[in-house]
């Protein structure tokens, strides 16, 4: 799934160099999901601590502007003073502390009753099914809702004078 992930936010990468040099995306959504995955794995066995440090990253990723973080290299990580020129960017902070806070959540619902009959859940609506499906498959329809739109776009653009 890392592989992946890291293979289609590459792809993004140099695919919006080609079309928006200088507004290609260096770290959207695909880098900080696949970064966030990784770092994540090393606060899966913690639990209030997330509550605490998923807060204090929102905060901090909220509220700190540091110019020595304009540089192009360290714009990833979010405590720069403006937001960089491209297409699409979320930075490590604030929304790494985000995760923190599902990965607190989703243990906390593993104990509470409440949430068991939720876990179990199946809809026999089709649309429902159809939504399902979307989700387990949202990766693919992300890669390709961009060329879909750019493409049709394109040709709109050609036929309307």
């Amino acid at each position: 799934r890392l592989l992946i992930l890291a293979l289609c936010a590459g792809l993004v990468s140099a695919s919006s160099y080609f079309f928006a040099h200088e507004r290609f995306i260096f770290f959207g959504i695909l880098h900080f999901i696949t970064v966030a995955s990784l770092l994540g794995l090393l606060f899966l066995r913690l639990y209030w601590a997330n509550l605490v440090l998923g807060v204090v990253l929102i905060v901090l990723g909220s509220q700190i502007k540091l110019a020595f973080f304009d540089q192009p290299l360290l714009q990833w990580f979010g405590l720069m003073t403006h937001k960089p020129v491209t297409e699409d960017y979320v930075p490590l902070l604030p929304w790494f502390g985000v995760v923190l806070l599902g990965l607190f959540f989703a243990r906390f619902s593993l104990n509470q009753p409440f949430f068991l009959p939720l876990y179990r859940w199946q809809s026999g609506s089709p649309l429902m099914r159809l939504l399902g499906l979307a989700g387990r498959h949202s990766l693919l329809i992300y890669m390709v809702h961009q060329p879909l739109f750019l493409g049709i776009l394109y040709v709109l653009r050609q036929l309307i004078p």
